[in-house]
């Protein structure tokens, strides 16, 4: 009887071990855009109000998150509250837009410089941050890209302690980013 409950234990570890790094689905969000997340991740609607995609695995502490605005919006939302001098009407305003708001509203500090790349046709900037949220130590990552007619924010997080462990996940959502 013991050998049976230790063969059915050590079974579903290794089948649930095994499902939770092997690869990736490709979602698309709204017809706007579409992505590569792990397999292991599961689908959310309570990570942010304002995200059109939400993924998490919570045992693997590991979460993404897509935030899509039109551009129109956003350069009108500078315009209405004064703030031409401060941010540009293109990515490198609303990459500073972005970045200084999440600065902003928690105790995240900056751990990358920020960087530009060309990703699938689209320009996208993108920082590493760490900080304290609720008492734990995470790592956070965003890019943001300029699309045709939209912004787009794409988070990533984890703790600290795992940040080596999901780089290459985090890697492929962020290099799989994409219009439709």
């Amino acid at each position: 009887m013991m050998h049976k409950i230790a063969y059915l234990l050590t079974l579903s570890l290794l089948v649930v071990s095994c499902s939770l790094e092997k690869g990736y689905k490709e979602i698309t969000a709204d017809g706007k855009f579409k992505i590569s997340i792990p397999a292991f991740l599961n689908k959310s609607n309570d990570l942010n109000p304002e995200a059109s995609l939400e993924y998490y695995h919570l045992r693997q502490e590991f979460y993404t998150m897509v935030i899509d605005e039109p551009i129109i919006d956003v350069n009108n939302a500078i315009v209405d509250n004064n703030l031409e001098e401060y941010y540009s009407f293109d990515i490198n305003g609303y990459a500073e837009l972005v970045f200084e708001d999440l600065e902003s509203r928690s105790d995240f500090k900056k751990v990358s410089e920020v960087n530009s790349k060309t990703i699938n046709g689209l320009q996208s900037k993108h920082v590493t941050y760490h900080g304290i949220f609720e008492g734990v130590d995470i790592s956070y990552q965003i890019r943001v890209y300029e699309g045709e007619k939209d912004y787009y924010q794409v988070h990533v997080w984890t703790l600290n302690r795992y940040k080596t462990r999901h780089q290459d996940n985090m890697n492929v959502i962020f290099n799989s980013f994409s219009e439709v």
